[in-house]
């Protein structure tokens, strides 16, 4: 699981280092700068506790995917229409 992976300390939340070096891991060096990852943490910190929990990830995580999935039915089906346009 991504969270057991950026929790390296077990500590059962992820700071701002753990998700520094998960970000380093992900993206180039150049791509993300300390500034991003804090904001990142503040926006998945919902409790203001500092730190990232499981729960916290895994709404955050939910939240995107559930996002992705409705741009991918909405632009299949913007493609449907596009193509049904063609032949009608």
């Amino acid at each position: 699981m991504a969270f057991k992976r950026a929790d390296e300390n077990k500590s059962g939340t992820v700071t701002t280092d753990e998700l520094k070096t998960v970000f380093r891991e992900l993206l180039p060096k150049d791509e993300i700068s300390l500034r991003d990852i804090t904001t990142v943490l503040k926006l998945l910190d919902k409790d203001g506790s500092g730190n990232v929990s499981e729960t916290e990830f895994v709404k955050a995580f939910e939240r995107v995917r559930h996002s992705v999935l409705e741009r991918v039915h909405r632009d299949d089906f913007m493609s449907q229409e596009e193509i049904r346009g063609k032949f009608i």
